[in-house]
């Protein structure tokens, strides 16, 4: 039974940095290039492939669980990003998910395609896989991007900021995407806020970087199809390490449940390298939970 063992980029200090020196990413100085004040920490890590292992995976412990979907969207105007389809697909995703949280209210913010194809064919415009370690969100920022719909009449105990990812076309063939168990990390060791200074279209200006740990466990399912998908915290008001960052919101605290999902892709050098090797969207979604 092969696991892969996968190069991944975490974040670590430079030498002679403070340690309460914040983390930066500047995407504008020298656009397209991204200036990092923080060092590319690779590291070659085992990802176990949860096709061949029995570990029993939850959303509310580990921070990711697999799922499947039956989507009625056509999946060109998906990859196309065209307006009927993604409100179409919202509302499928808003159906699957509400079976599965219960909650009382979701607002979608964001909706991104991704392609990996080695040809001339591939899509212009289209993001790359994302291959540094991170979690979508810190607590500041999951807040800002909450923050509106909390100050409405409803009164929320609980807010989730939630990924639906899943592959287009065909199954992923390279390019995985890797997940980190919540479990396994030091909240307050690993996780480092990360300041964005990007262009205006990225509305989130933080997010969680992460320290290599050599306890952290990682996971993925290999050759996931367009109907399969991957739910993951971006971020999670209840989690007891996490929910004091998030003053003046006060959540209910549940213990030891997951706060966010660090994740990253990852490239297999056993598997394919050429043609299409992976195509997919992911769907950001905010769940809030009433008192």
């Amino acid at each position: 039974m092969r696991h892969p063992v996968a190069k991944l980029d975490y974040g670590a200090p430079l030498s002679g940095s403070s340690e309460h020196e914040p983390w930066v990413i500047d995407g504008i100085s020298d656009s397209p290039n991204y200036i990092y004040n923080f060092a590319i920490d690779t590291r070659d890590v085992l990802v176990t492939d949860l096709r061949k292992a029995s570990k029993n995976i939850t959303l509310e412990q580990n921070g990711f669980e697999l799922t499947t979907i039956s989507s009625k969207v056509d999946q060109n105007d998906l990859f196309s990003k065209h307006d009927h389809a993604v409100l179409a697909y919202q509302q499928e995703i808003k159906s699957l998910l509400y079976k599965q949280l219960n909650f009382d209210d979701i607002i979608f913010f964001d909706t991104t395609v991704r392609c990996e194809h080695t040809s001339h064919e591939s899509q212009s415009g289209v993001l790359k896989s994302h291959p540094r370690v991170h979690a979508d969100q810190n607590p500041n920022s999951a807040y800002q991007r909450a923050k509106p719909y909390l100050a409405l009449d409803k009164r929320f105990g609980r807010f989730q900021i939630i990924n639906f990812w899943r592959p287009l076309f065909k199954a992923v063939r390279n390019h995985h995407i890797a997940l980190c168990d919540y479990q396994t990390i030091d909240p307050h060791a690993d996780l480092v806020d990360t300041q964005l200074v990007f262009p205006p279209w990225l509305k989130d200006k933080e997010n969680y970087s992460l320290k290599f740990n050599k306890n952290h466990k990682w996971y993925y399912w290999s050759a996931l199809t367009p109907n399969e998908a991957l739910v993951f915290k971006c971020f999670d008001s209840s989690s007891k390490v996490l929910q004091n960052k998030i003053a003046p919101f006060k959540s209910r605290v549940l213990s030891d449940i997951s706060g966010v999902c660090p994740h990253t892709s990852f490239f297999d050098e056993d598997g394919p390298k050429v043609g299409m090797l992976r195509s997919s969207i992911e769907v950001r979604a905010m769940v809030f939970y009433e008192e």
